[in-house]
């Protein structure tokens, strides 16, 4: 049975950023041009999650606040369709040494978290494990140590079903982090049956210093699940919404 799952970084209502308020039913709206099953989310707030609990009714969601493990701070939530996925279990861990607390790690910026989601298929009792994260964007001894940690807790967190990882990794194509977290998955991009669809860089570069596109979020799959189909969302919605294109893939669960 296929599934869709999704990446988005949603740019949060910080106020130094566009007004959530103007963006929110863009938001909403990438949601459901993606088709998505199943979502990582990065950068949502309570505020916003809120909003997009009444937007998006088809949707429930997990995870805590990465400031105090509750509601303070960003999210990395993992969405799902409660019409055609349970929930099992879920949980959190901090991308830090010790990853049970609210913490900064490896000289990161902020504090940076991973939320999973054990779930089943309705329609055929299949599961899998869906794991969202976000890594700091100022510290590359951070993102290194994040992936590290990524490869021993997702199996741990995982009951032995398959994982599939997918977050804003803030690492280009070929970097250190990248190269650890291929290891043990495969890139959706490079993997899929299908020629990717849409434009390559996920990051628009939307900032007022001037930065640079990049290839930054990705979706990572065991290396026994194919890949069908990839593409990196272009449309009004998206572009709307936030600095950071939605990421999509379309997996076969055996």
């Amino acid at each position: 049975m296929e599934i869709v799952a999704m990446t988005y970084n949603a740019w949060s209502d910080h106020p130094a950023n566009p007004a959530w308020a103007g963006r929110r039913e863009a938001c909403a709206r990438v949601f459901r041009e993606a088709g998505a099953d199943v979502a990582a989310g990065q950068e949502f707030t309570a505020d916003m999650l809120a909003d997009l609990e009444v937007l998006l009714p088809e949707y429930r969601w997990v995870g805590v606040g990465r400031d105090d493990g509750a509601r303070a701070g960003e999210f990395t939530p993992v969405f799902y369709r409660h019409d055609r996925l349970s929930l099992l279990e879920s949980g959190t861990f901090w991308l830090a040494p010790d990853d049970t607390i609210p913490g900064l790690g490896w000289n990161a910026r902020c504090r940076r978290t991973a939320t999973w989601a054990r779930l089943e298929m309705r329609e055929n009792g299949g599961r899998f494990c869906f794991v969202s994260t976000h890594l700091d964007h100022w510290s590359k001894e951070a993102r290194r140590e994040s992936a590290r940690l990524l490869v021993r807790r997702c199996p741990a967190v995982s009951a032995g079903l398959p994982v599939i990882v997918a977050g804003d990794f803030n690492c280009r194509p070929g970097s250190e982090p990248l190269g650890l977290i291929t290891r043990e998955w495969k890139d959706a991009r490079t993997a899929s049956l299908q020629p990717p669809a849409g434009p390559v860089p996920t990051w628009r570069g939307w900032s007022r210093f001037g930065l640079g596109r990049a290839r930054i979020d990705y979706i990572f799959a065991p290396t026994g699940l194919p890949v069908l189909g990839y593409a990196t969302l272009d449309t009004e919605a998206a572009c709307q919404a936030s600095d950071h294109r939605p990421v999509v893939a379309r997996l076969k669960l055996g």
